[in-house]
């Protein structure tokens, strides 16, 4: 995945995408694993880690699903101030 065209809407979700589409056709697709942890260790760590793409796709595919870098906001309790 290159730069966008020029006049092309480009967004964070279009480059999501594009680095989970090319990562699949890179790794999964061939039958290799996602490379993931410091120095080639299997790592399962959402920064460095093959939770990281994981957590990326499933937020793609269920947007309404909260970041995990965001905290969300206080609960409102009905009657409190």
């Amino acid at each position: 995945m290159g730069p966008p065209e020029p006049d092309t809407p480009f967004s964070a979700y279009s480059l999501a995408e594009g680095s989970i589409i090319e990562g699949d056709e890179r790794y999964a697709m061939h039958g290799d694993r996602w490379p993931s942890g410091a120095a080639g260790s299997p790592n399962l760590s959402l920064f460095l880690g093959s939770a990281g793409p994981g957590r990326l796709a499933l937020r793609l595919a269920r947007p309404n699903i909260l970041t995990l870098l965001t905290p969300p906001a206080p609960l409102q309790v009905a009657g409190s101030h």
